[in-house]
């Protein structure tokens, strides 16, 4: 599973593969390397070119007898990854999937490889609870009853906006500025459990379901 940041990778270690192993699937992570650096070595994490992502994921489609898969945020990816011209002008819903049949396209339809896009950004998973969050950074009281308020706001999750100033992730650093992506939002996630989550994320849950599926 190709990951963007260490906060995916950490995510699918602690949350997703304990999970995943209860259907005998086995996940292995990987951060995708971005950027070739002055010192001859390789950066992981941070904005990813489609070229070096395909690349990677083409490598590992030559091994047929697994199943590779992806998880990257919607918000903040780069400009030339297939459709994503056509996904900013796509209704919220639709947005992840244009760029993820672009990619599938793009590769060859592969059976082997299951896209996934992030709508619109991992933070959106800590929405699915408005107490957990709290909990984990120790919230005063005000701010748990402005998550709160925030959390009613959404029937969805997935649905919050992706804008620069209305993104999941900038929603919480202004109720919490002392959040950190690594330490409490996989923290949180992870408290919450993956049940829930795919309960109130059903482009997560579908993308979850396809792994179990292939693995049958």
């Amino acid at each position: 599973m190709l990951v963007e940041g260490q906060t995916e990778y950490q995510f699918v270690g602690q949350v997703l593969r304990p999970y995943l192993a209860g259907f005998e699937v086995f996940v292995i992570p990987a951060i995708v390397k971005t950027k070739h650096t002055h010192w001859g070595t390789w950066e992981k994490g941070g904005s990813l070119r489609y070229p070096i992502f395909k690349k990677k994921l083409m490598d590992l489609l030559r091994n047929k007898s697994r199943t590779t898969t992806m998880m990257f945020d919607l918000y903040g990816l780069s400009s030339d990854f297939p459709n994503r011209d056509v996904s900013t002008g796509s209704l919220s819903r639709t947005a992840a999937v244009d760029i993820q049949n672009g990619i599938h396209d793009d590769l060859g339809n592969p059976v082997n490889f299951i896209p996934f896009v992030v709508r619109h950004e991992f933070e959106a998973f800590i929405f699915a609870s408005d107490v957990e969050l709290p909990r984990i950074i120790s919230a005063s009281a005000s701010q748990r009853l402005r998550f709160e308020k925030l959390c009613r706001q959404f029937v969805c999750p997935e649905d919050i906006d992706n804008s620069p100033t209305s993104a999941p992730s900038r929603r919480i650093v202004e109720i919490f500025p002392n959040y950190n992506k690594v330490v409490h939002g996989v923290a949180t996630v992870k408290g919450i459990g993956i049940e829930i989550i795919m309960k109130q994320c059903p482009h997560f849950h579908a993308w979850v379901q396809q792994i179990v599926v292939a693995a049958l």
